[in-house]
């Protein structure tokens, strides 16, 4: 749900921040088209474990050794700051905000930094927490993405292990 409705139109270049189990890029590089994938992961014992426990290797099929793949250990946040590489399709993967650290991946200052890295008509997907169980949490993800430039587009599945659970898909703004 987060990463195949943001693969409709060109995905030449895809930029993954987060998920750094492997499971979006699995889904990224099911693409036999996809040329480059660039995954941005803060916690190098996530990589290791996704590129080397064999349960979560059977999960995301071995996607962290794709010769398509990149994986670059580092904080997303500075990662955007320092490259200035445009990309398809920007997925963004990340953990709740539920502190101060993780804030601000939900900031407008970084919105604003994945709207300059996408390609023209590029689109990026952000994971945005329940609808259902916070609401003001999952609107207010919209809010800052519009503030940033982007132009969202609300969506949500059932989810299994979760319930509910949100997504925004957008463009920059026009």
């Amino acid at each position: 749900a987060l990463v195949h409705p943001a693969m409709s139109g060109r995905h030449d270049r895809v930029l993954i921040l987060g998920g750094g189990d492997g499971l979006a890029l699995r889904e990224v590089l099911a693409y036999p088209d996809t040329r480059q994938v660039t995954l941005v992961e803060l916690d190098p014992e996530m990589i290791r474990l996704a590129r080397t426990d064999e349960r979560l290797t059977r999960l995301n099929r071995g996607s962290m050794n794709d010769p398509r793949a990149q994986v670059i250990t580092a904080d997303a946040f500075s990662w955007l700051r320092q490259h200035r590489e445009p990309y398809d399709v920007i997925v963004v993967d990340m953990p709740d905000p539920d502190d101060s650290a993780t804030a601000k991946l939900y900031s407008t200052e970084f919105y604003a930094m994945v709207r300059a890295h996408l390609a023209e008509a590029g689109r990026t997907v952000v994971q945005a927490g329940s609808p259902y169980f916070a609401p003001k949490s999952f609107w207010c993800v919209a809010s800052t993405m519009r503030a940033a430039g982007l132009d969202p587009t609300p969506y949500h599945v059932d989810v299994p292990a979760f319930g509910d659970w949100g997504f925004h898909l957008a463009a920059a703004e026009e």
